[in-house]
């Protein structure tokens, strides 16, 4: 499981059972899900342009991946349960972006995809469903 790669990496043998007092586990989170994004478009030969995205109110979306004149918006979180604050930056930016954005995806630590009226939510281990709609588009 990669919370047994994140507990090597950082030293912590013990992290999966104390993942939520962990102050990097987000980070490391969202670093290992950008890179897998990097690594993919890298290998496909795609050269997306990837980006992060804040405003000067400090509101932000993790990535944004811009494919045939559109976006796609990804937030990701470590937490293992849903939250509607998981949301707020996607929707701040699809009130922005209207009709240049493409879709939204919400990459998670749990377990259950799931379709919200805001965005595509994927479980950490389905990350594969947003780079084959990435191929697709």
């Amino acid at each position: 499981m990669i919370w047994g790669h994140f507990s090597r990496l950082s030293g912590r043998d013990n992290y999966p059972q104390r993942r939520g007092t962990r102050p990097l586990r987000g980070h490391l989170f969202e670093s290992w899900v950008v890179g897998e994004l990097y690594k993919w478009n890298f290998h496909h030969r795609q050269q997306l342009p990837i980006y992060f995205w804040r405003d000067h109110k400090g509101k932000e979306v993790d990535v944004l991946i811009e494919k045939g004149g559109k976006t796609i918006a990804v937030e990701i979180k470590a937490g293992a349960t849903i939250n509607a604050d998981f949301f707020r930056g996607l929707e701040y930016y699809q009130h922005l972006a209207q009709n240049t954005i493409e879709g939204s995806y919400l990459i998670y630590g749990g377990e259950q995809p799931q379709r919200r009226a805001t965005a595509m939510v994927l479980p950490w281990h389905h990350l594969d469903t947003l780079m084959n709609s990435l191929a697709a588009h």
